[in-house]
């Protein structure tokens, strides 16, 4: 009988130390999501809820997944407003991953991996901040004018081997724009170009 109640408290210990660390992890993610966003847009959007969400799981005619995600609906004067919201994937109709991309609560891209059909890498941007420079929230549902993004972007090429792709450039963008220094590669890997813009 001891070794039994034994047994079970370690089962319970087992199980609650599990249930701490999946929330200590997702609260680390969660702060890694969201560590782009500037003080300004968070002060300004910290009142803004949802009031509702919509599951996106669709599948192509054969069965396979389309697209997985989250929309989050959000309601302002007489209007519904709806952004994607956390981890969104597509999929070829083969069934293989065709994009990977996280949104924050409102819509803004967080970090986009881009894949060809056998599951290569050709293209990859992560946001490093976001910013808003709304006055009210008509300025920031309607329009994306007041929105100021810069993020890390990375382009691969398929070099001559079938199959692999190297990365051809990489650098900033501000608000549609390169900014810093750009750099382009060889087949390689060494730096065919250094650009500042």
């Amino acid at each position: 009988m001891p070794s039994s109640m034994l047994v079970y408290a370690m089962n319970v210990l087992s199980s609650m130390l599990m249930k701490f660390t999946i929330n200590i992890l997702f609260l680390f993610v969660t702060w890694c999501s969201f560590s782009q966003h500037t003080d300004r847009f968070k002060k300004f959007t910290e009142s803004i809820k949802p009031v509702d969400s919509i599951i996106i799981d669709t599948k192509f005619r054969n069965g396979n997944l389309k697209e997985t995600g989250l929309i989050k609906i959000y309601e302002h004067g007489d209007y519904d407003y709806e952004f994607f919201s956390g981890k969104q994937t597509s999929y070829y109709k083969s069934g293989e991953v065709k994009s990977i991309e996280e949104f924050d609560s409102f819509g803004n891209l967080i970090n986009s991996q881009l894949y060809d059909y056998k599951g290569f890498p050709y293209c990859s941007k992560e946001i490093m901040k976001i910013d808003t420079q709304a006055k009210s929230l008509d300025d920031f549902f309607e329009s994306d004018k007041d929105l100021l993004v810069t993020m890390y972007f990375k382009k691969y090429r398929l070099s001559l081997i079938p199959g692999d792709w190297f990365l051809l450039e990489e650098g900033k963008i501000a608000n549609g724009e390169m900014v810093g220094e750009w750099k382009k590669y060889n087949k390689d890997g060494s730096i065919k170009e250094v650009t500042n813009h």
